[in-house]
């Protein structure tokens, strides 16, 4: 049987939601925020799952993303007055798209 590959934007999700989550942690140590801290926490956890292609890992990472949107706007317009379009959507859609990678069964780890 040949070996899938993971496609090079799920990659690219992985590593920045990895990334993001671990700087996210360390920058939650220093302004010590217990929700800041377990935001960033399910962002790695959310990452890895995503990695070995796990069901979970797709729904809280869809959740997260549309969670973080509505703060990340919420949070723009009560501050500055204006719209930032975070980029959180982008990951949502490719997710969306790429949605059958997570739900066809016997998929093998990378």
């Amino acid at each position: 049987m040949e070996k899938m590959k993971m496609p090079l934007g799920l990659k690219i999700v992985v590593a920045l939601m990895i990334i993001g989550g671990v700087i996210g942690i360390l920058v939650g140590l220093i302004v010590p925020s217990v929700a800041f801290i377990g935001f960033y926490a399910a962002s790695v956890v959310c990452g890895l799952g995503l990695y070995y292609y796990k069901r979970w890992a797709w729904y809280l990472t869809i959740g997260l993303g549309v969670i973080w949107t509505a703060m990340t706007l919420a949070t723009n317009f009560i501050a500055v007055r204006t719209i930032i379009i975070p980029s959180e959507p982008i990951v949502i859609a490719y997710l969306l798209w790429k949605r059958k990678l997570f739900f066809e069964e016997n998929l093998p780890p990378q």
